[in-house]
């Protein structure tokens, strides 16, 4: 179930926003900012969606369902690399590629808020 998947994204993203948690360097605070915000648009979107367009929301909600998977496990991944981290160098390319990453799962979220009603 897409809202599901979008509730537990949201609990992973608002963890990692958390003050006390010092992982994140500010960019990719932003980034998961702006991604929370679109999450808050589509569970909105699955909360309100009418019974005539079932069909519709039926196929939008898989797309958003693997979506929303996809970004728990980039930014999961993304964490626990943080945490072992070694070097420094190594921080600033791993943060280069959750960046980019994470940039494709938004692009993939905006485009199912395009297809949900959202100009």
């Amino acid at each position: 179930m897409a809202y599901a998947a979008l509730l537990s994204l949201t609990h992973v993203l608002e963890q990692n926003l958390n003050p006390d948690y010092q992982y994140l360097i500010l960019c990719e605070k932003q980034q998961i900012a702006s991604l929370l915000k679109k999450i808050s648009f589509l569970q909105d979107f699955l909360d309100n969606s009418s019974p005539k367009s079932i069909k519709t929301v039926e196929c939008l909600e898989s797309q958003i369902r693997d979506a929303a998977y996809k970004a728990e496990d980039i930014i999961e991944s993304h964490m626990t690399d943080r945490v072992h981290e070694e070097s420094a160098s190594h921080r600033a390319e791993s943060s280069t590629t959750f960046f980019h990453k994470l940039e494709e799962v938004i692009e993939e979220i905006d485009s199912h808020k395009e297809k949900a009603g959202e100009d």
